[in-house]
């Protein structure tokens, strides 16, 4: 999504460079080719966020809520009586993926012993990487 921003941005500066060098073209058609080039670059980003980027996931192989439809949950994040039943009903394995407001990939710590990994810090789960030696 950032990409498309950037570009979005980039173009916006070369349409400005643009538009100061050439004096016989008009600002707003600049203004015209800006918002042309936003309008496309932000459903290119919203495209691949809702439909693409879920699929794509690493998380893709955790416990998945079925929530509906993206187009009908778009707008929704889910509350805590759906968390409580998303307890109940899916495997304790100790994370449940669900998707939030515009499909955005959110985990839910289903345990108490993850909550704990989570609040306490369990160092021998996870290590820094050493840095590269020199020379």
């Amino acid at each position: 999504m950032m990409s498309f921003l950037g570009a979005a941005v980039l173009t916006a500066l070369s349409f400005a460079r643009d538009a100061q060098l050439d004096a016989k073209k008009s600002q707003l058609a600049y203004v015209w080719q800006y918002t042309y080039l936003a309008t496309i670059l932000c459903t290119l980003s919203l495209t691949y966020r809702l439909f693409l980027a879920p699929p794509l996931s690493a998380n893709g192989r955790l416990p998945t809520v079925d929530q509906g439809p993206v187009l009908r949950r778009i707008f929704k994040e889910p509350n805590s009586v759906d968390f409580l039943r998303w307890i109940e009903e899916i495997p304790k394995d100790g994370l449940i993926r669900f998707h939030g407001v515009l499909n955005g990939e959110r985990l839910l710590i289903s345990t108490t012993q993850g909550t704990k990994v989570v609040h306490d810090g369990d160092t021998k789960d996870s290590h820094r990487p050493r840095p590269p030696k020199q020379s």
